[in-house]
């Protein structure tokens, strides 16, 4: 049931962050943090980290989301399922995105090289309600080059 509840407030919540409802859209993922224990599953778990660091960027604060971010990975399940390691690989990509805007170079190309391992062994799909895989990695990337500016881009040969 909590798992069903979790979802719900997620699927309300991407409609408040679209319609630019900030607020509304915090209080949701704080509604999915506070249910997201009972529902037992460490992948649902993982989603909403992903899903809360929303509000890091809404507030710019990149140095304290990509924290949550790396705290929120060393307590997601390992990579054994498909279900795992997009969760792992979608939580990377997420970081490598905030550390870009942190301007932490170092951090977003780990984070990277991290998600395009993972990625490497799932299909591109939609878990746990966010999209992962090859594709979604190579789109990150682009949004990681443009944070960190000219010196991250790298053009094709």
């Amino acid at each position: 049931m909590a798992g069903l509840l979790v979802r719900a407030y997620r699927s309300a919540d991407a409609v408040a962050y679209k319609f630019g409802a900030r607020d509304l859209s915090a209080r949701l993922i704080d509604l999915m943090r506070w249910a997201v224990p009972a529902a037992g599953d460490p992948v649902l778990s993982a989603s909403v980290a992903y899903v809360r660091t929303e509000t890091f960027f809404a507030a710019h604060a990149y140095a304290a989301g990509l924290r949550a971010l790396e705290h929120a990975l060393d307590a997601a399940p390992a990579a054994r399922t498909a279900p795992e390691t997009a969760a792992r690989g979608a939580l990377h990509m997420r970081a490598a995105v905030i550390a870009s805007r942190a301007h932490d170079a170092s951090a977003a190309t780990t984070h990277l090289d991290e998600a395009r391992s993972l990625a490497d062994q799932v299909p591109e799909d939609v878990y746990c309600g966010t999209a992962f895989g090859p594709d979604s990695v190579r789109i990150h990337e682009v949004s990681v080059a443009v944070s960190l500016g000219n010196d991250h881009v790298s053009l094709p040969s």
